[in-house]
């Protein structure tokens, strides 16, 4: 996983990060999401990348701030909206993090790749 800046255009401070999948393959070194995406759709397992994504955000999180004012965005395939599973996902890995430092789902965003 990475982690790409988000900017403020006038300011130039970074007001969050998208979340973004990359395979580094041993053979093949980096492979694009353009390629790999659709195999994992392929082979229903985008869904559980998807997961896979939510929890290490989680797991991750005390590397963001918790301003009001941050953003955290993550992509959701298409795929994840038709299967009815992405309230249950999100609630399970996404909003069931320590009350304490729970992540506020308004600074917050899920991207739908394209193709909703």
């Amino acid at each position: 996983m990475f982690c790409q800046p988000l900017l403020n255009a006038r300011s130039q401070q970074c007001i969050g990060v998208e979340i973004l999948l990359r395979w580094n393959n041993p053979r093949q070194g980096w492979i694009s999401p353009d390629v790999f995406i659709p195999i994992a759709e392929e082979h229903h397992l985008i869904v559980p990348l998807t997961r896979y994504v939510m929890a290490e955000t989680i797991r991750q999180r005390h590397v963001f701030p918790m301003s009001s004012q941050f953003h955290v965005g993550i992509n959701v395939a298409p795929s994840h909206f038709r299967r009815g599973v992405l309230i249950k996902d999100l609630n399970q890995y996404w909003f069931s993090a320590h009350p304490i430092q729970q992540l506020n789902p308004r600074n917050h965003r899920t991207r739908c790749l394209t193709g909703c």
